[in-house]
């Protein structure tokens, strides 16, 4: 397979360009079927089927893809990462900081829909955006930034966007808001998925 050099050729990586296409189309999907929910018309092999279905639509197959995509380049990394000089300790610090990061995410992203306008004085749209911007400034590397104080003060920055101030209410008490709202979001899908059960005759 055909491999591209990059700067970090000398630690001894390379990038397979199979791979990163197959990553950027996975991401491209998954951005485009998150939102067909909120569309009309769409065609049917572009949804998810039904549970009970034999079958398999375009919004079913990428999820699989994705975790495809990611067993397929944990070994790369690991393996480019050991090339550049990184022990053990190193490897799994790096695995569960980003790991950390990815649950932050979706915890800010997924449960933006549940988000009270009211208590935080801004739109889910707003919301999303400064989630985003947020999530960059704390977990972007800056490889040319020389001067490390700048990237704490980046990175302090994202975080109090995170927590929330809005002007009228404390960072921690929005963190505890929302924290409220997430929980009565979870309870609410239990409890749908309970009663779900309970009228199928306790399968499903």
């Amino acid at each position: 397979m055909n491999t591209i050099a990059t700067p970090s050729t000398a630690a001894g990586a390379t990038r397979l360009p199979a791979v990163d296409l197959l990553r950027g189309f996975t991401m491209l999907l998954m951005v485009f079927v998150n939102d067909l929910w909120s569309l009309k018309d769409v065609p049917q092999w572009m949804l998810h089927v039904a549970p009970d279905a034999d079958g398999m639509g375009l919004s079913d197959v990428v999820f699989p893809a994705f975790l495809f995509i990611t067993g397929l380049s944990l070994p790369l990394a690991m393996a480019a990462r050991t090339a550049r000089g990184d022990d053990p300790l190193k490897l799994v610090t790096h695995i569960i900081i980003r790991s950390f990061a990815l649950i932050v995410m979706g915890l800010f992203l997924v449960n933006g829909e549940y988000l009270n306008a009211a208590a935080t004085g801004m739109s889910r749209h707003a919301w999303y955006v400064l989630s985003c911007t947020a999530f960059i400034m704390i977990w972007n590397s800056y490889p040319r930034l020389k001067d490390r104080k700048w990237v704490k003060l980046f990175r302090s920055v994202g975080i109090m966007v995170l927590l929330g101030d809005d002007g009228r209410d404390s960072a921690f008490e929005n963190a505890r808001l929302f924290a409220r709202d997430l929980v009565d979001a979870v309870a609410k899908k239990f409890g749908m998925i309970h009663r779900d059960r309970r009228n199928n005759g306790g399968t499903r």
